[in-house]
Parts: structure tokens; C-alpha cells; sequence
């Protein structure tokens, strides 16, 4: 299919692989995907790993139900997180990869990769420690091509206000409120789940470089990227990308 739009592996290509794994964002930008997202906690030990849920229940071999904030980076590393509910062991073992070794890795297909940071560390970690370890991990992807995203507004202002990337701020509802919000942030990107919209023709009114997800309809995405939506974020990227 061919659009405008920037087709991004929602945690890479979790259609077909373990989502946020190395494998994963790697087979996303095989098939085509412009970019990735991930996302992001901080270990114990102020290690940001790569890993979307709190704890490991879901996504590991382990039955731990304890905060990853709780967790030592070496205390993670003993599980494997292949999705053994939808994989079974198709892909184990499956280390739980850091940010920074995820960074080393795709940083020379030269794309963009938005970090989603999220929340549950500020239980354990201020707003400003959360994203210095995360924009230190980072650091061998280009500012222009990094950026920083989530729905925590005082992580995305320190990541605009305090290091070199381009911030998103994922809105929890689309409203007038928040896009009042948007605007005090100033953010490169704003990002909506395509569900909280009435209709598409609410985007065109606002002047903003949209980021919605998730889209798997090819057809959607064509009239996404009709109304300008700048990044397309998917589970399955070759879908929307296939003829």
C-alpha cells in the first residue's frame, strides 16, 4: 500500500514475534516498518529495560507478580520473556533486553524510535531520574530520530526542558482539555489511541504531527494517512505496508 504516512512496529512486530524483544523490532524493520516503538521501565538498580507491563507475569516464564522497579537488572535477567502464552517456546529463552542494548542494535537503520516511558517507575524514581537514565541508554540514536513519549506529563517536560529529543505526549482521552494541555507542552508529536476519536476530521482541525495506534485495517490506514496523520502505529506493520 502506498501512503504518506510512517508506518511504526507497535513494540515491534508482536504479530509474529515477543513484543519489545530484539527479534521482534528487528523482523519489524526487515518487513518495511519507517520506525518502532518500545517501552520502558527503570530495573531497581536504575537500569531501564525494555519491557511494557509493571511485572513479569505476563510475558515471561516467571510467576512474579513484583513491580519491575523492585527488581535488580540481575534478578531480571533470570527470566525469559518468549510469551510462552502465545508462543509457547518458539522463541526461548528470550533475555529481557536493556534499553541500551536495544539502542546499539537498531540505531543503524537510522529510523525513528519512540520510548515510551512508563509511569509505575515514579513510584520509585523522580520524573528527571527517570529520563536521564533513559536519554543516557539512548544516547547512540540521533536526537532528531529519538523520541521520548508518555502519558505522564511531567516525564515528557523534563525530556523536553533537560535533553537533546523530540517528546510525545500520549493523551488519555481526546478533549479539549488536554489538547489546551498539548499545547502548554509544546511536544513534537501527539498521540492518540484511534479509538478515542468520534471521527478522523477531528485531527485535520489541529495543527499537530499526529501519532495514532493501533491500526491493523489497511483501509483505515489509507484514510488515517489521507488526513494527515504523520506516524501510523501497528501490530502487524507488514499489513498495512503489503500491495
Amino acid at each position: 500500500m502506498s501512503f504518506d504516512s510512517i508506518v511504526i512496529g507497535h513494540r515491534g512486530y508482536p504479530e509474529r514475534y515477543p513484543e519489545n524483544s530484539l527479534v521482534g523490532v528487528a523482523a519489524a524493520i526487515e518487513a518495511g516498518a519507517g520506525g518502532v516503538e518500545v517501552d520502558v521501565h527503570l530495573s531497581r538498580d536504575g537500569v531501564p529495560v525494555v519491557i511494557h507491563d509493571a511485572n513479569l507475569q505476563r510475558t515471561s516464564n516467571r510467576d512474579w507478580p513484583v513491580p519491575i522497579h523492585q527488581l535488580s537488572l540481575a534478578q531480571l535477567r533470570q527470566a525469559s520473556v518468549h510469551e510462552p502464552s502465545r508462543f509457547g517456546q518458539q522463541f526461548a529463552p528470550c533475555n529481557l533486553c536493556t534499553l541500551e542494548e536495544l539502542c546499539e542494535a537498531y540505531a543503524p537503520c537510522a529510523k525513528p524510535l519512540f520510548i515510551e516511558l512508563k509511569c509505575e517507575a515514579l513510584q520509585a524514581f523522580t520524573a528527571r531520574q527517570f529520563v536521564a537514565a533513559v536519554a543516557h541508554a539512548s544516547r547512540e540514536i540521533s536526537a532528531d530520530l529519538r523520541f521520548l513519549i508518555s502519558y505522564d506529563r511531567g516525564i515528557v517536560d523534563a525530556a523536553k526542558n533537560h535533553f537533546a529529543c523530540q517528546t510525545g505526549w500520549i493523551l488519555e482521552s481526546f478533549s479539549r482539555a488536554n489538547l489546551a494541555l498539548a499545547s502548554q507542552l509544546m511536544v513534537d508529536v501527539l498521540i492518540s489511541d484511534i479509538n478515542h476519536l468520534d471521527s478522523l476530521t477531528q485531527i485535520t482541525e489541529q495543527a499537530w504531527s499526529w501519532f495514532l495506534y493501533d491500526i491493523v485495517d489497511p483501509e483505515l490506514a489509507r484514510q488515517c494517512s489521507a488526513q494527515g496523520v504523520k506516524y501510523i502505529e501497528s501490530w502487524n506493520p507488514p499489513l498495512l505496508l503489503s500491495d
